[in-house]
């Protein structure tokens, strides 16, 4: 649902999700983190890059997806940059997702 709304709208709203950019539990992050990676918030993207380097394989499914369904035009900026360092387990994922692949 969060996804949806437009964060700036509701006072307070896009704060608190940064917040929960911090949250100890991964779950909680990621979700904060697709409600802000709708918007284009940077600080978002580095949360899921961050999770993509733990590499964790269920986590990193999550990730992809947030990403994924992220406007193109929030993403695609990020993704290029993500492709100059990924490992070459990420690199195809990060290629299909900007239509390369």
């Amino acid at each position: 649902l969060l996804t949806e709304l437009d964060l700036s709208t509701i006072d307070g709203l896009e704060g608190d999700l940064r917040a929960l950019l911090d949250d100890e539990d991964v779950y909680t992050r990621l979700y904060a983190a697709r409600a802000l990676a709708q918007q284009g918030d940077a600080q978002a993207f580095e949360v899921l890059r961050a999770e993509l380097d733990k590499k964790v394989p269920f986590i990193r499914v999550e990730v992809l997806d947030i990403v994924e369904r992220a406007p193109a035009a929030h993403r695609d900026p990020v993704l290029e940059a993500w492709l100059d360092d990924a490992d070459t387990m990420l690199v195809p994922e990060l290629e299909r997702i900007l239509g390369r692949g």
